[in-house]
């Protein structure tokens, strides 16, 4: 997917002093500038994660999810959007009540090949480079798509989430990190010119796309509910056109 100049930017502050209107903007990164990012933190990202308490949050949010989704029989297919280093998934697999297959994409190479290393081994995953707005799914073929802190880096997050429900089978899950309006989330948003998202704004989002059953809440106790939401929602069970 081609990136353009034109990059919506993220509103901040707009007053009017007198006859003045004065608006303060920050442009997020485009597609080049978070590959060269997410290239350069690849290495240290999953220690990172890590010393955060992040992984440990994951585990509890998808042990909450799996106590009231059973998808069946058969192997529980996931899509990790913006895999990074693997911890979602990891985490994912880790709590699943079901033998899992798990393909991920990412922008970031460098990324890719953390993941690899990861879960190579163990889960054997599917990885493939490209854009979350862009998915070469076929329609329905997921039973859960996760995005751990990737919708709020899209100009606009609605675009990826559009592209996740779409890729998800009807009555499966789509599951959502995303940025937290809190100071904690505020210094992250600074350095990766991010949008925040109150639990408000994350289940408006969630509901827009089509979602039934939205839930958000922090992403559990500590420093990653601070920092972060979770939000999850289920695809309508009709079939869709």
């Amino acid at each position: 997917m081609t990136e353009t100049s034109h990059t919506p930017a993220i509103h901040l502050l707009t007053r009017t002093l007198g006859s003045w209107e004065v608006t303060l903007r920050r442009h997020p990164l485009n597609r080049a500038q978070a590959v060269r990012r997410y290239d350069a933190a690849g290495p240290g990202w999953h220690g990172a994660l890590g010393r955060l308490g992040v992984p440990q949050a994951y585990g509890a949010l998808w042990r909450d999810v799996f106590a009231a989704y059973a998808p069946g029989p058969g192997p529980l297919r996931f899509l990790d959007c913006g895999i990074g280093t693997g911890a979602f998934s990891e985490a994912f697999a880790a709590n699943a009540s079901a033998p899992v297959a798990v393909s991920g994409i990412d922008l970031s190479p460098a990324m890719l090949g953390e993941a690899q290393a990861r879960l190579g081994a163990t889960l054997r995953p599917s990885l493939c480079l490209g854009d979350i707005r862009a998915l070469e799914a076929e329609t329905g073929s997921y039973h859960v798509t996760g995005a751990a802190h990737l919708l709020e880096h899209l100009a606009d997050p609605a675009d990826g989430l559009a592209e996740m429900v779409r890729a998800t089978k009807p009555g499966g899950l789509v599951v959502a990190c995303l940025t937290r309006a809190s100071l904690p989330g505020a210094l992250i948003s600074m350095r990766w010119r991010t949008h925040l998202f109150t639990l408000r704004s994350a289940r408006a989002l969630f509901e827009a796309a089509g979602l039934v059953d939205v839930r958000a809440r922090p992403l559990g106790p500590g420093l990653p509910g601070r920092l972060s939401l979770a939000v999850t929602g289920r695809t309508p069970l009709e079939d869709r056109t």
